[in-house]
């Protein structure tokens, strides 16, 4: 596993997150660059941090409290729901699926980081991405 998600787990961990309001959580997710995702089992969108912005055009606050399953790529949807559900079974890295920019565009994402933790009383995912250009994608 990179140690940028296991630093990010570890963080995770630590914060006593009860709700998706926690201010804490928010906090650590508005200092981290890059992309990251904290979602329920459900798929609904706890935490995300703010280069989301930069790469689908959403802002944290108008991801936050969605399900990421509107955001995926139509013709990427059914494979994504097949990675979401070896994930469960093991950690996985290098998944690669597209994502609908606010514009309407795709953008290409490679998962390169995700593990389910439990948080009280929640089983929630930490999924770890990054932007790539589509000829370097097998989506």
């Amino acid at each position: 596993m990179p140690e940028r998600i296991k630093r990010l787990m570890g963080l995770l961990e630590q914060l006593e997150v009860k709700t998706e309001e926690n201010d804490a959580l928010k906090t650590l997710f508005y200092f981290f660059p890059g992309l990251a995702m904290i979602a329920s089992e459900e798929g609904d969108i706890v935490a995300v941090s703010r280069g989301w912005e930069q790469a689908i055009g959403c802002t944290p606050e108008e991801m936050e409290g969605c399900c990421w399953k509107c955001m995926v790529w139509p013709e990427d949807a059914e494979s994504t729901a097949g990675a979401v559900l070896e994930l469960h079974d093991d950690d996985i890295f290098g998944f690669v699926n597209r994502w609908v920019h606010a514009d309407g565009t795709p953008v290409t994402l490679k998962w390169t980081g995700a593990s389910w933790v439990d948080v009280g009383d929640r089983k929630l995912n930490i999924s770890v991405a990054e932007v790539i250009e589509p000829e370097a994608s097998d989506a």
